[in-house]
């Protein structure tokens, strides 16, 4: 490795940690004072192994009970196979190695929290590194900074499967972005394994490598391509495994029904979200779907940019995540979701470039904290955050 590349990812590590660290704090400050505020109800250390359940809420404990049970024993739920295996497995082996014996449901949930904390760091220091490669130094701060200090990166530190699935997601648009590209799939294959969206983030690995291959002048057809292509496999192996478990090829997409989530036209879906935003059962969930709709529109915009700067891998991994949310039940989680999507930090973090432009990034940046703060309390009180 060069000196100059070396210093590269010495850069990388510095602020990536630096950034991810402050993040970490505030957002596990928050959550404490939080629970401390609960603590004469008996909340707070009032459950074995509290400090890693800080953040365990909701799809925390079906991903736990992955973990344990699998998808298929007598104490597995059939709902259990909406999530994707790729973070449980994980956390079940990094359960095994702390507890041999069982795994207990303590191993596990330390396990969640421990990939989790990597797997965040890990992510972060990617970022900053393929932000390098567009923006300037502070381009690549602005972004790792929008990216895990921004208004849903609370799901970057709580025991959920993103963290897992952008450094495998990050790590595979770097590899692409440098033509490295059997790692480039088979890291896509690892992401396509661990969230449902992975499939579309191996569409646009595959038309990335297009991309790159015309503009070099290069054929098309060649084993890199199949290399590329690999990124497929995740989710084909998951569904083969359903397949084998349960006799249908639709179990998947089945177990949507039991999450209320269903296709149907897009203009049926606003129209759903927004009677929700009025009529939801709590106030928690009526603020949440009205951010369901502001971040829709900031995808739509996000879509619309990169269409018109002709940059079709992030059109094609954006375009694909939108049409599967917005054409849905309702835009539940959309919001949440967003903070897979990495390229969108980049695009905002660019006008950190133009000092015209500055004012846009500081702007967001305070917003997404404030929201963050805010999700982060609501989070840790048990509410909906998305």
């Amino acid at each position: 490795m060069s000196a100059r590349r070396r210093g590269r990812w010495s850069r990388a590590i510095l602020w990536g940690f630096a950034l991810w660290a402050a993040s970490r704090i505030l957002i596990g400050t928050v959550a404490l004072l939080t629970q401390y505020s609960l603590a004469g109800h008996g909340t707070i250390g009032s459950k074995a192994g509290w400090p890693f359940r800080l953040l365990f809420h909701w799809d925390s404990n079906y991903l736990r009970g992955i973990a344990l049970h699998g998808y298929f024993s007598e104490r597995s739920a059939d709902t259990w196979v909406a999530f994707f295996p790729g973070y449980p497995l994980v956390s079940r082996g990094v359960a095994q190695l702390v507890d041999p014996t069982g795994p207990s449901s303590q191993a596990v949930t330390f396990a969640m929290w421990l990939v989790v904390t990597i797997a965040s760091l890990i992510a972060t220091i990617l970022l900053f590194r393929v932000a390098e490669q567009r923006l300037s130094a502070r381009g690549a701060v602005g972004a790792t900074a929008l990216f895990i200090l921004g208004p849903y990166a609370l799901f970057l530190a709580a025991s959920y499967s993103e963290a897992l699935f952008l450094a495998f997601a990050v790590g595979a648009w770097l590899c692409g972005s440098r033509d490295r590209w059997l790692a480039a799939g088979l890291l896509a294959a690892a992401a396509s394994a661990t969230r449902p969206n992975g499939i579309f983030l191996a569409c646009a690995i595959v038309v990335m490598y297009l991309v790159r291959r015309r503009e070099a002048g290069k054929p098309i057809l060649s084993w890199n391509l199949v290399a590329a292509a690999l990124g497929f496999t995740g989710t084909v192996a998951y569904f083969v495994y359903l397949s084998l478990n349960t006799g249908s090829l639709l179990s998947w997409s089945q177990s949507q029904a039991a999450w209320h989530r269903s296709l149907q036209w897009p203009w049926e879906t606003l129209y759903q979200t927004a009677g929700r935003v009025i009529y939801a059962s709590s106030l928690d969930r009526q603020i949440q779907f009205g951010l369901d709709i502001v971040f829709a529109v900031i995808l739509v915009a996000g879509i619309v940019y990169f269409v018109r700067t002709k940059r079709w891998p992030e059109v094609t991994y954006l375009g694909l995540t939108a049409i599967s949310l917005m054409t849905s039940y309702s835009y539940l989680s959309l919001a949440r979701n967003t903070v897979t999507l990495f390229p969108l930090v980049l695009a905002l973090a660019g006008a950190t470039d133009k000092p015209s432009r500055r004012v846009l990034f500081w702007i967001a940046f305070s917003l997404g904290l404030l929201l963050l703060v805010f999700n982060t309390r609501q989070f840790a009180l048990g509410y909906w955050a998305d």
